[in-house]
């Protein structure tokens, strides 16, 4: 059986000795130290300014940084946080408010007033992302047949509005009428006077109806008078040119 030394001769004598001499010792090692000023070799008896120092004495300073320690994890980790927690640039305006948190809110009143302020944030973003848009709108559109059908759009959408506007108002209106006649005379009381107002309503619209049918009666009998008229100043005017047709053939006879 092979024994140990087979396997791995030892070392002679000679060869560890070189082995040995050619490794340097740690002593020998210039290892870096936690500072961090300029480190000049052994040679040099003080510190001397570069400029007091010949060309051929300026040492080589060795450069030396500082590995952060336990102590100097807390303020790693604290910078980290800012960092996490600083928002991102945001460009342009912003379509959404910061909503009100929960531990803020102390009384349904307190609630309901960070709930409206909400609301008007997120509605005064709005309006104003609209207003870039169409002031953007108009100055790509400026000094082109574009802007015409741009205004022509707004004026129809500001109509719309309005009307709508106008509809959402008298609906509201009719409600809080119709509200208060039941709150002061009672539900059958209001089934009569909405019956009664819808027999008014009836009315007005036959009124109106029959109004609108004279109306285009008397139009159509204006457009026959004057299609009448016209051909009769046609007619005049064509006897007119062929009388002076046939003067003008007496003449040449």
């Amino acid at each position: 059986m092979r024994t140990r030394h087979a396997l791995f001769p030892p070392f002679r004598e000679d060869v560890q000795a070189q082995i040995s001499a050619a490794t340097p010792r740690s002593q020998d090692l210039c290892l870096p130290k936690p500072s961090t000023r300029l480190q000049y070799p052994s040679n040099t008896s003080a510190p001397l300014r570069p400029s007091k120092l010949s060309p051929s004495e300026t040492p080589e300073p060795m450069l030396t940084f500082k590995r952060p320690t336990k102590n100097d994890l807390p303020t790693v980790y604290l910078r980290l946080h800012l960092a996490s927690m600083t928002p991102p640039c945001s460009h342009g305006i912003t379509a959404k408010a910061p909503r009100p948190k929960r531990a803020d809110v102390k009384s349904t009143a307190a609630q309901l007033a960070a709930t409206k302020r909400y609301r008007q944030a997120n509605l005064l973003a709005l309006r104003e992302k609209a207003r870039a848009r169409v002031t953007r709108r108009r100055e790509q559109a400026k000094g082109t047949e574009l802007e015409v059908g741009l205004k022509a759009s707004e004026r129809l959408n500001h109509a719309r509005s309005r009307e709508r506007n106008k509809a959402e108002l008298a609906h509201r209106q009719r409600t809080r009428r119709a509200q208060a006649y039941v709150a002061k005379h009672g539900w059958d009381a209001w089934v009569d006077h909405s019956d009664r107002l819808n027999l008014h309503a009836q009315k007005r619209t036959a009124t109106a109806q029959r109004q609108l049918d004279e109306d285009l009666a008397e139009a159509e009998e204006e457009a026959e008078w004057a299609a009448r008229r016209l051909k009769q100043a046609q007619g005049a005017s064509g006897l007119s040119c062929s009388a002076i047709d046939a003067g003008a053939g007496d003449d040449d006879d």
